[in-house]
C-alpha cells in the first residue's frame, strides 16, 4: 500500500462490530470479482458496476482509483473490510469537483466545494448496518473534516430503499425526489433520488 497517499488508511470505524476502511489494492481485485457476481444486487444497485463482472473491469477499478490519487494527491476509493488486512466486503468512494453548475448554494447561488459520494456492500453482509457506520465515518472524518466540502451530494435509484437509509442514517435529506438520469449500462434512463448535504445546514 502507498504511504505516501493520504486518506488510505487502514482506519478502524468500529471495534464492535469490526469494521475497518484502506484503500483499494491489486490484492483487493479477486474479492472484488467474486462478490460482484455473487448476485446481481450491485448490478442493479451501481449505477457503473457490470454483471458479470470480470477481471478486466476490476483492473479497470484499480487503475481509475490510482488515477484518482496521482491527479488529487489522495485516495478516494476505499473497501470495507471486517479486519485491517482482511478482504474486501465494500466498497466506497468520493469524488471531488472542481466547479459544477448544479453545485450552487440554494440560497445565495455561490459556487460550492463539492463531494460525490457512491458506495456497494456485499450481499453477504447487507443488512448488519455496516454501510452507515462507513459512510459516517467517511463523510464525517474524510469529506468533512479533511475535504472541508461545503456540499455532499448523493444519487439512490428510487425503488432502493436500503441505499436511501444509508444517506439518511449519515444526516442526509432528498433534494431532487424523483429525476431521472441516463444509465449507459442500462441503455435507458432511471429513476434516482438525490440526496445532498450543506455544510452551513441550510
Amino acid at each position: 500500500m502507498d504511504t505516501n497517499v493520504k486518506f488510505m488508511g487502514p482506519y478502524m470505524v468500529s471495534q464492535e462490530p469490526p469494521l475497518y476502511l484502506s484503500g483499494i489494492t491489486k490484492e483487493d481485485l479477486p474479492e472484488m470479482v467474486r462478490v460482484a457476481n455473487l448476485d446481481q444486487a450491485i448490478f442493479n444497485g451501481t449505477g457503473t458496476f457490470l454483471y458479470p463482472f470480470l477481471d478486466s473491469h476490476a483492473e479497470q477499478r484499480l487503475a481509475g482509483a490510482e488515477r484518482y490519487r496521482a491527479n488529487r494527491g489522495y485516495n478516494g476509493q476505499w473497501a470495507m473490510r471486517t479486519r485491517p488486512d482482511g478482504p474486501l466486503i465494500g466498497w466506497i468512494s468520493v469524488y471531488e469537483f472542481e466547479e459544477a453548475d448544479w453545485a450552487k448554494h440554494p440560497v445565495t447561488g455561490r459556487a460550492l466545494k463539492t463531494v460525490e459520494t457512491g458506495y456497494w456492500m456485499s450481499s453477504e453482509y447487507a443488512g448488519q448496518g455496516l454501510t452507515s457506520r462507513a459512510m459516517l465515518f467517511i463523510k464525517e472524518e474524510i469529506v468533512v473534516k479533511e475535504l472541508q466540502a461545503e456540499l455532499f451530494t448523493a444519487d439512490a435509484y428510487v425503488w432502493n430503499r436500503a441505499s436511501q437509509r444509508v444517506l439518511e442514517k449519515i444526516g442526509m435529506s432528498v433534494s431532487v425526489a424523483n429525476k431521472k438520469v441516463f444509465i449507459p449500462k442500462f441503455g435507458e434512463e432511471r429513476e434516482v433520488v438525490t440526496y445532498v448535504w450543506y455544510a452551513d445546514g441550510v
